[in-house]
């Protein structure tokens, strides 16, 4: 049996012996910042400004020249950074994640939306990204062979596992309380006897961190 199901939009109800642990979505800032990168587009253009400024300069051009031909640079700046934020927005409004007891539901996608089901039973190892302000990613991979498509999850998976795609729950807040509600809940949903969730601080900014959370 694969290690999901896919389900029709709108059919996420739970089933009647399954309990809601933890509902969220992800943070348009954290999309924004880690996975639009804006602080380094902007980065970029102020670099361009200040380099325009430098040349107007060098160019013998009067100050108030100089700052036009700088500010001619920050326009595009600003309308990237509205466009990149209201992408991160619409992203963050069609996602919906969500932790049972049994499972992890995965409401993602904007043109084409799509709900995954992940049971717990089948989630071999968690880990936790955790940044400065309590956000972060939490991210599962399975303890089978069955393997989703990274396209599919895409924005939703870890980056550069493209063989072995893990479903990605993104940027979401108090991220360190999520892990510990996953934690217990791998716990319950595990047959096996030998059981060890570590709810280790995968440390700040590190964005290939290892599993924080492991179900041995």
């Amino acid at each position: 049996m694969s290690a999901w199901r896919f389900l029709p939009e709108g059919t996420e109800q739970l089933a009647a012996d399954e309990t809601a642990l933890w509902q969220g979505r992800p943070t348009t800032g954290g999309l924004a910042r880690r996975f639009l990168h804006v602080r380094a587009i902007t980065g970029y253009f102020a670099v361009l400004a200040v380099w325009n400024l430098f040349a107007a300069h060098s160019d013998g051009m009067r100050a108030s020249d100089a700052m036009v031909a700088a500010f001619w640079v920050v326009i595009p700046a600003v309308g990237a950074a509205a466009i990149l934020y209201a992408v991160a927005w619409i992203f963050a409004m069609t996602t919906h994640y969500m932790i049972t007891d049994k499972r992890i539901i995965m409401q993602i996608g904007t043109a084409l939306p799509i709900i995954l089901s992940l049971p717990l039973s089948k989630i071999g190892s968690a880990g936790m990204n955790l940044q400065r302000d309590g956000t972060g990613d939490i991210t599962v991979a399975f303890n089978s062979e069955d393997q989703l498509a990274y396209l599919l999850l895409w924005p939703h998976a870890r980056p550069w596992r493209f063989k072995r795609a893990e479903p990605m729950l993104r940027s979401i807040r108090d991220a360190r309380g999520v892990a510990a509600i996953l934690a217990k809940a791998l716990m319950a949903a595990s047959t096996e006897p030998a059981i060890a969730p570590v709810l280790a601080d995968a440390g700040h900014r590190q964005h290939d961190a290892e599993p924080a959370m492991a179900v041995a």
